[in-house]
């Protein structure tokens, strides 16, 4: 039996959510949508996905980055110790983020050249709940109260239609995906 499974989930888990927070802080969230998702992923991990919306002056999304978390794939990889997936050192002279993928400058400088380009005027952050808490509206109802959320049941009413996608997955963090639409 592996005793620092609990060790290596934990571990794994701050990585993931310190990285989440910097590149939604690096994307333009607030200081509220960051605390949303400590709440969402360190603390209760409810939170499947985090959408940014970047809004022109009209109020129109002009892009959306999605940062989405496989949390299959964060239990594999914390509990893998043939691969060393589980294994993430870090250098204290180096930023994390950087540590994590070493293109994660070019894709945080890609956003800030993005919001320059179209004008974005404001950031709205939205979070999509794992399907066991999305599906269940009892579990629904608690997480909206524990993180402070009004329930918003956006389908697919709104479709959006974008000339370009990047989709990005770090190195180190393989469950985290991130896709910027534009």
């Amino acid at each position: 039996m592996n005793n620092n499974l609990g060790v290596n989930l934990g571990v794994r888990l701050q990585i993931m959510n310190f990285a989440l927070k910097e590149y939604a802080k690096a994307f333009g969230a607030d200081e509220q949508s960051l605390n949303i998702i400590e709440k969402g992923v360190l603390n209760q991990k409810i939170l499947e996905k985090i959408l940014i919306h970047y809004k022109n002056s009209d109020n129109t999304t002009i892009a959306i980055i999605t940062l989405s978390i496989d949390w299959e794939k964060h239990i594999i990889y914390a509990n893998d110790t043939t691969k060393n997936k589980n294994l993430i050192n870090v250098d204290s002279s180096i930023p994390i983020l950087e540590q994590l993928d070493r293109a994660t400058t070019v894709i945080i400088n890609h956003t800030i050249k993005l919001r320059k380009e179209f004008n974005v005027t404001n950031v709205v952050c939205h979070f999509q709940y794992r399907d066991e808490i999305r599906n269940n509206e009892v579990e629904r109802k608690k997480a909206d109260n524990y993180l402070g959320l009004v329930y918003n049941d956006i389908k697919q009413d709104i479709s959006y239609i974008f000339a370009n996608k990047l989709n990005f997955v770090m190195a180190l963090l393989e469950e985290v995906e991130t896709t910027i639409e534009y």
